[in-house]
């Protein structure tokens, strides 16, 4: 009966010492797997993160080479030719729209124009206080004036369409709008035409 009694003894022993070693083989593999899912959402977090920059960058690629796609449109276009158009401009601009910062609804700029032709193309020369602060250039379709100027190293694109008024062709009323990569700005235009040249 000993002899028994101490077999069944050293078999629920091992038995226990069996299920303690799995047990700690099974909580051991448990915290390898939470580790490693650990580190494999780590991984997914970093490569979601380069995506999301590499879709930005892409955007920004794309939207400055559509930009310089319109500018060379704008560029490649001969247009009409309008003698009217010839000379210098009052121009005056109103802030109609914008959620650009430092811009608000309102502001007005004056400006003066000389608009002429070089190479078929329509040039438009802009002078504030007497200093010439961009060129434009674009083409006469027989009813819009269209400019165009891009700013390749701000993404900034500027776009004018005007119209001249049937009734007098001294006058011209349209929209200038600034594209810019996170922000836009619209101006409404009325052009007059002066009666002096510029002498700057």
């Amino acid at each position: 009966m000993k002899w028994k009694s101490m077999v069944i003894y050293k078999s629920v022993l091992i038995a226990v010492m069996i299920c303690s070693i799995s047990s700690c083989n099974i909580k051991e593999r448990e915290q390898a797997i939470a580790t490693k899912e650990q580190e494999l959402t780590l991984r997914e977090q970093q490569l979601s993160l380069r995506e999301q920059d590499l879709t930005s960058r892409e955007g920004k690629l794309q939207q400055a080479m559509h930009l310089m796609d319109s500018a060379q449109n704008v560029k490649d276009s001969i247009g009409v030719y309008n003698e009217s158009l010839v000379g210098s401009w009052n121009v005056k601009m109103l802030c109609t729209e914008t959620n650009c910062v430092g811009s608000a609804l309102g502001d007005v700029k004056v400006e003066k124009w000389l608009i002429g032709y070089e190479n078929n193309q329509i040039i438009a020369k802009v002078f504030a206080k007497k200093s010439l602060v961009r060129i434009y250039n674009g083409y006469y379709t027989g009813s819009t004036l269209k400019l165009s100027q891009l700013d390749s190293s701000s993404a900034t694109d500027m776009q004018i369409e005007l119209s001249q008024d049937d009734k007098d062709l001294k006058k011209m009323k349209g929209t200038r709008t600034i594209n810019k990569p996170n922000c836009k700005i619209v101006y409404s235009v009325d052009a007059d035409k002066s009666q002096k040249e510029i002498q700057y």
